[in-house]
């Protein structure tokens, strides 16, 4: 027998050993932890929003006392807003699986409505909160950022135009 075919069978049976090993490892149950119906997350979204809102804080100097407000505020939006997320979670659900109405549509329609305007009004409670010093601050930080987008847009537009046909 040759070398090559050694190796050749050697390999194969080893191919064989492992595929009927992983075939037999236990399915691993789902974790208890996960998200549900309902509550379905990015994952890394709300860590991303949590570490954003602390950056935020520290730029601002937040105090503890508007601290303990802000975080009062954002629950209490989060709890107000549980059920029209639900619905659009089970109206997403039923997009998915082809039996969206028109109905459905409309209802969708109403249902980010009141999520904007709950959003708007949470905004407004939240500058009541803050100083004038802090509000200011807020104006710089989207004036940067508006100035930022503008620039990287500014230079998109560049490339697509000099880039070679």
């Amino acid at each position: 027998m040759s070398l090559r075919r050694i190796v050749w069978v050697v390999s194969a049976l080893i191919l064989c050993a492992g595929t009927s090993t992983f075939a037999q490892q236990p399915e691993t149950p789902a974790r208890p932890d996960a998200p549900g119906i309902g509550q379905h997350r990015r994952p890394g979204r709300l860590g991303m929003r949590r570490n954003m809102l602390r950056r935020f804080g520290q730029r601002l100097n937040v105090s503890e006392a508007q601290r303990e407000q802000l975080r009062a505020i954002r629950q209490r939006q989060f709890e107000a807003l549980k059920p029209q997320r639900e619905e659009l979670f089970n109206l997403r659900e039923k997009r998915r699986a082809g039996t969206f109405t028109e109905a459905d549509d409309a209802r969708v329609k109403v249902l980010r409505q009141q999520i904007h305007e709950a959003r708007r009004s949470t905004h407004t409670e939240v500058q009541g909160i803050l100083t004038e010093e802090q509000k200011a601050q807020i104006e710089e930080f989207r004036n940067a950022r508006k100035a930022r987008r503008e620039e990287k847009r500014r230079r998109l537009r560049e490339l697509r135009e000099n880039r070679p046909q």
